[in-house]
């Protein structure tokens, strides 16, 4: 019986401490520590201010991503090489194929996420939240976008609200899945304070 207390003790100091971190970590959803912001889409219209996704670009391979079903990292880049001119790299995602991103700069209140795709197939974009534990506490499908046979500017992925209303998030990933044919995804930014358009 002692040691049952003494493993639930610890299990609670445990649960106390994430609780008394959390504030930490909220300022890094919030935003606080995010990259420089560039008008990475204002030639699309868009006058956002948005962060590039660690690795974003996946200029050094699959660095930070999980990948799955054949995902892969090929030669080639976006067609508008908004990141960088030097840029040679994009994701390839074949049919049931899945890339989860590295953690992302996000806001806890309207969040945008953009990024570029090709390919005559529909991608789910899901947005992955974690706590401190690294535990995913929920997926939500954002969105899914429609590519075509020449590379082009996702939609402005807006309203993912949802993220303040889950207790205990930590960190925000997205998850994108090719789902019936192959495409490439490339450069993929966020906006993480709604800075509006």
């Amino acid at each position: 019986m002692a040691k049952l207390i003494v493993v639930f003790g610890g299990v609670a100091a445990a649960f106390a401490l994430a609780l008394s971190a959390a504030p930490a970590k909220a300022s890094l959803i919030a935003g606080g520590s995010c990259p420089g912001a560039t008008q990475a889409f204002k030639q699309f219209g868009d006058a956002r201010y948005y962060t590039f996704g660690t690795n974003g670009g996946v200029e050094s391979g699959t660095t930070g991503w999980t990948v799955t079903g054949g995902a892969s990292v090929v030669r080639g880049n976006e067609s508008f090489y908004v990141h960088s001119s030097s840029d040679s790299k994009a994701l390839s995602l074949s049919r049931g194929a899945t890339a989860l991103t590295p953690s992302m700069c996000m806001g806890t209140s309207s969040t945008v996420v953009r990024f570029f795709v090709e390919g005559n197939t529909s991608v789910r974009v899901d947005v992955v939240e974690r706590n401190l534990l690294g535990l995913v506490v929920g997926i939500l499908n954002a969105t899914t976008v429609t590519g075509s046979s020449a590379w082009q500017p996702s939609p402005a992925v807006l309203n993912l609200d949802s993220l303040q209303g889950v207790l205990g998030v930590s960190s925000v990933q997205l998850r994108f899945t090719a789902l019936d044919g192959t495409a490439l995804v490339d450069d993929v930014y966020v906006d993480p304070w709604s800075s509006g358009n």
